[in-house]
């Protein structure tokens, strides 16, 4: 769950309005790593936006009590709160219009202060930019007209607009499943009304097209089963509780991992809001299903704070996804405040952490693997206009004889979709062409929290007996829990 206020991470929509800025570039503050790095003054109909970036290549910035404001001092400047910091060679970007806010005119400027009140950093123009004012090279060039948005990516200038997409913030591709089709799904059922609110926030499937459905606000788990029609019916529902049977988590990912067992991520437990919990919380799931919200305790908590180190009670794991035979079997887990991927092992009674990637976006917040490709697809949320990269893996690693992550291109949201909050992502590949897309979106944008695509075979059996757990791979791709009789194979 992410908190959403005035200072959110801006969207960045390539909708480029006006004309050239004709403008010198400010000069920034010396003895200051921090830089405004490009503003969206009209492109954006979500609303005007400035990014900030860390030029430190080794030390986090913290930037508690700091402030921006544009050209009319009778407006109130945004004040950055406690705990606010930029991680080394990152960015930051925030709307300017949100409640208290301004906007951001055609001849106007924005102005970056420190605590004390220091100027740090300043830009004006005077006309709009085409797309967005940024420094052209990233963080460290003059400002110029960028040849398109690119919020927490690296800026890129109008020579080089032909980039295919990579790390760099060039141009994105197209998102890799097909999405034609692609709506709002609906939930029927008991609980069903949990689905028109906000929370839901990860997905995973098993081998049958069976979809794992998680909240986390109440930490509540659902099994859904295909009706056909982009209709889900609820076939079970639990409670999550840690292994002495407390708390109430916030679940933010969910993977099936092998049969009747399942692991969620977890910032924290909701009962204390102000605590960062950093967990894999692993599950065995009852023989006979219930659908009455009833207690489910864990196996296992695993918590991973000595991998991600101190964190932000809303800034946790996000997203987890069960990877088989990469790296000798282990969980990918993504991080919101950091952008990174933790792959960790927890066999035989000890947590091994195998290797790290720092995506390039603010926060990781869904993960789904393809077995049959071998890749790992990362995603953000509406903070990153619904972007993700693809994930390859090679000989290599850490310790120089497992596996490396491999980046891959970075993929535009569905085009279908608007800029939702979704914050979790799954694909059952089914048998003759019959594909499902599932995105959860937190924000439950116009009364639905699940959306996607159901393909022409991927229609639901007659009948799904609560008591049969069978075998399976989930994911369309690795073994996890299958229910009952509804198969829809690879």
């Amino acid at each position: 769950m992410k908190i959403r206020s005035g200072l959110s991470a801006a969207t960045a929509i390539a909708v480029g309005l006006g004309t050239v800025p004709l403008v010198a570039p400010a000069a920034q503050a010396a003895d200051s790593g921090v830089v405004i790095n490009e503003v969206e003054s009209n492109g954006d109909p979500n609303g005007d936006w400035v990014e900030l970036a860390n030029t430190d290549p080794s030390q986090d910035i913290d930037i508690s009590g700091w402030s921006v404001i544009d050209n009319d001092d009778k407006h109130s400047p945004i004040v950055f709160p406690e705990g606010t910091t930029i991680e080394s060679g990152g960015y930051k970007s925030f709307r300017t219009d949100g409640d208290g806010g301004f906007g951001l005119g055609s001849d106007d400027s924005v102005t970056l202060r420190d605590a004390s009140g220091k100027k740090v950093d300043t830009t004006s123009w005077t006309q709009h930019a085409k797309q967005t004012w940024g420094r052209v090279p990233d963080m460290t060039g003059e400002f110029t007209d960028t040849a398109k948005p690119t919020r927490d990516l690296a800026n890129v200038g109008t020579d080089e607009a032909g980039d295919t997409g990579d790390n760099t913030g060039g141009k994105d591709s197209a998102f890799p499943y097909p999405t034609d089709g692609a709506g709002d799904f609906t939930v029927t059922g008991p609980g069903a009304e949990a689905f028109s609110g906000e929370d839901m926030s990860g997905v995973d499937f098993d081998d049958k097209g069976n979809a794992y459905v998680v909240n986390n606000d109440n930490g509540e788990l659902f099994i859904l089963e295909n009706a056909g029609n982009k209709t889900w019916n609820i076939r079970g529902h639990f409670t999550l509780k840690y292994p002495d049977g407390s708390g109430k988590l916030d679940t933010e990912g969910v993977t099936v991992r092998e049969p009747g067992k399942i692991a969620v991520a977890t910032e924290r437990d909701n009962s204390e809001k102000k605590v960062s919990r950093p967990s894999v919380v692993e599950y065995t799931l009852p023989a006979q299903l219930s659908t009455d919200g009833s207690e489910l305790k864990a196996d296992r908590e695993i918590n991973l704070e000595e991998f991600t180190g101190k964190l932000d009670p809303n800034g946790g794991l996000e997203a987890i996804e069960w990877l088989p035979e990469v790296m000798g079997g282990v969980y990918a887990v993504g991080v919101e405040s950091t952008g990174e991927i933790l792959f960790v092992q927890t066999e035989n009674g000890t947590v091994k952490l195998k290797d790290r990637y720092k995506s390039p976006f603010t926060g990781v917040m869904a993960l789904d693997y393809d077995q049959h490709n071998r890749s790992l697809l990362a995603l953000c949320d509406d903070a990153c206009d619904g972007r993700s990269i693809s994930l390859n893996f090679e000989d290599g690693g850490i310790d120089g004889t497992s596996t490396k992550v491999v980046p891959g291109e970075i993929h535009a949201r569905p085009s279908q979709f608007e800029n939702f909050a979704n914050e979790g992502f799954g694909r059952y590949h089914g048998k003759n062409g019959g594909d499902v897309l599932m995105f959860a979106d937190d924000g439950a944008a116009n009364g639905v929290s699940l959306r996607g695509v159901v393909g022409d075979g991927a229609h639901a059996a007659s009948s799904l007996p609560g008591s049969n757990l069978g075998s399976g791979s989930g994911s369309g791709s690795f073994s996890s829990s299958a229910l009952g009789s509804s198969a829809r194979g690879k």
